[in-house]
Parts: C-alpha cells; sequence; structure tokens
C-alpha cells in the first residue's frame, strides 16, 4: 500500500467555470451576410446560394435563405431551388436548433426509349414544388469575420405538394 501511495501523481483538474470565447462577432441589431455551398444525402450536384441574417440577440437570428443547384446525368437532368425563412437558437457557445418555413423546387427532364430498336426517345419535362416546415440541430463557429456551419440532423415537413409532368 506505501508502494502505491509513494507512487501515485497529483491529478489536474480543468478550470471552472470553463473559460470559451463567445463566438458572437457581429452583435445584436445587426445583419450578416453569408454564402456557402451545400450537401445532401444521395444527391450529387454542386449548390450554391446567399443566406441572410439579423441578430436579434447574441443568441437569436433571423434569417432567409436562397440555394440553387443543378446537375446532368447522361440524359437526366434536374434542377433545385430552396427559398427558406427560420429563426435560429443558439444554446452555448456554437450547437443550435433552427426552425422555420422552405420551398423546395424541383425542375427534372429525361429521355426515354421507346422503340425495341433503341432509336426512337421520348422526353419528360416535370417540376415538383415542396412548402413545409424545417427543423434542424448544428453547430457554427465564427473566428474574425469567417463562419463555418454544419447542419447535423434534420427534418421537412411537407404541408404542401404539386407537380407536373409533360412529354414532348
Amino acid at each position: 500500500i506505501t508502494a502505491v501511495l509513494l507512487g501515485a501523481t497529483s491529478a489536474m483538474a480543468q478550470q471552472r467555470p470553463l473559460q470559451t470565447e463567445d463566438p458572437e462577432t457581429v452583435g445584436a441589431g445587426r445583419l450578416l451576410l453569408e454564402t456557402g455551398i451545400a450537401y445532401e444525402r444521395d444527391v450529387r450536384m454542386p449548390v450554391s446560394g446567399l443566406r441572410a441574417g439579423y441578430f436579434i440577440s447574441p443568441d437569436l437570428t433571423a434569417e432567409v435563405a436562397y440555394a440553387t443547384g443543378s446537375a446532368k446525368i447522361l440524359d437526366f437532368e434536374a434542377a433545385k431551388t430552396v427559398i427558406e425563412a427560420k429563426a435560429k437558437y443558439f444554446i452555448g457557445n456554437s450547437f443550435y436548433v433552427d426552425g422555420g418555413l422552405a420551398n423546395e423546387s424541383w425542375k427534372v427532364k429525361y429521355s426515354v426509349l421507346t422503340s425495341a430498336s433503341g432509336t426512337a426517345t421520348e422526353s419528360f419535362n416535370g417540376s415538383v414544388s415542396n412548402t413545409g416546415l424545417t427543423l434542424h440541430f448544428g453547430n457554427q463557429w465564427q473566428w474574425s469575420g469567417f463562419t463555418l456551419g454544419c447542419d447535423w440532423v434534420g427534418y421537412f415537413l411537407a404541408l404542401s405538394t404539386s407537380s407536373s409532368f409533360s412529354s414532348s
């Protein structure tokens, strides 16, 4: 027992309260404009857009966003546009929950073989629009004017859906 006690070292504890830096660099009552890229699971298309946020308080922002992207794979073309208005509430320094109203619009164009010989094709055009509620959980960090953020998980609840398809 004496050998164990003599060989023991002191443990270092973390300072309490934790010393953290407030990531808020914009301030309440000011406007923040952001741009960036987006990635969605199982959707491989470049997306770009613009987001504007108004800091109501250091922990709460009101935001509007517009994003668009498109891709073409063989005879299939798709374009997506998202318009969103939401509120983002920060819990702690960087973790947030946000929610609001969004509209997703898809435009697609594709060709289908219509003959057994493989020479005749028919083209189809379509559009789908969904309007609904969004909810996301994520993190956002800011360093001297540079912002990095990520929605870790999100959900879209469609309240209204419309679609139309035609052939040419």
